[in-house]
């Protein structure tokens, strides 16, 4: 796999929204990642309550390596996660401002340095655990997938280039004119 196919990639991935726990925004991209970290936005939904003030709540995050794929005459190969990435909790208190009847906090996932050892796409399975507000009532659904593309670094090393959240396992496949990757 070489850089200009997986650069490609980076165009895809738009500053976007990630929304667990069956919020109404659907999310299919990160942001971040050339520093080792990937950031995502939880928004809380307030239109249904309208008039109250942001629920004390905090909601945490696992993440694991997914299943890989192996490659085709169409689709790259998907190589399970390595290492051992950390995920911040992304809290809400009643003193949150809220903006269009929701409340957005970022999250982000750590790659501690030397994480990766070689250029590739590799797979993450995100869940957001219970919140800690026995009053809200999540909706199920609260598992995402994520890929992270891998390139080489300009100093022999190894750096993110591209991210992509996605509700269920995808297989990305090739562009036939490009031979670039696509979801």
């Amino acid at each position: 796999m070489n850089n200009k196919m997986i650069g490609c990639v980076s165009a895809m991935t738009m500053a976007g929204v990630m929304v667990f726990g069956g919020f109404q925004v659907p999310a299919m991209a990160a942001t971040g990642g050339n520093d080792g970290v990937v950031r995502f936005q939880k928004v809380l939904e307030m239109q249904k309550a309208a008039g109250a003030s942001v629920p004390d709540v905090t909601y945490t995050y696992t993440i694991v390596p997914g299943i890989g794929i192996g490659a085709t005459a169409t689709s790259p190969e998907v190589k399970p996660g390595v290492g051992t990435p950390v995920v911040s909790d992304v809290s809400y208190t009643n003193t949150d401002t809220i903006t269009q009847q929701e409340v957005v906090k970022t999250a982000a996932i750590t790659f501690p340095e030397g994480t990766f050892r070689a250029p590739g796409i590799y797979r993450y399975v995100l869940t957001e655990s219970a919140n800690s507000n026995t009053d809200i009532t999540d909706v199920d659904g609260n598992v995402r997938y994520l890929d992270v593309y891998v390139v080489n670094d300009s100093d022999g090393g190894y750096k993110i280039d591209a991210t992509v959240f996605t509700e269920t396992a995808v297989t990305p496949t090739f562009d036939e004119k490009t031979k670039q990757p696509t979801y």
